[in-house]
């Protein structure tokens, strides 16, 4: 687990399943930094890694996301379903409001 949020306490947690993901990594980093609460710092990455062959977080932490705004990264051992890998996101999350996406 690397938890970059510090003390941030954010309205929303995306959480998101990672599994041989890392080819598009980059353009829906990009993306979600367009939306308007990440401008705000109001949202959290909950970055869930479920035993991914490709290097996600080598992607993430080469992307600026990884330094500018709040998120943590779970990698688990096994692979798993996307279930189990949204259940563990929202455990880590601390936000009030949550979206999933896989």
């Amino acid at each position: 687990v690397d938890d970059r949020r510090g003390d941030s306490r954010c309205r929303v947690a995306v959480v998101v399943s990672l599994y041989n993901a890392a080819d598009k990594l980059n353009l829906f980093l990009d993306e979600i930094l367009k939306q308007s609460l990440f401008h705000r710092r109001e949202v959290e990455l909950v970055m869930i890694d479920s035993a991914s062959p490709s290097d996600e977080y080598g992607v993430l932490r080469s992307h600026p996301v990884y330094s500018t705004q709040p998120i943590v990264y779970a990698r688990s051992h096994r692979r798993e379903t996307i279930q189990m890998a949204w259940n563990r996101g929202v455990s880590l999350s601390r936000a009030p409001y949550l979206t999933m996406l896989g």
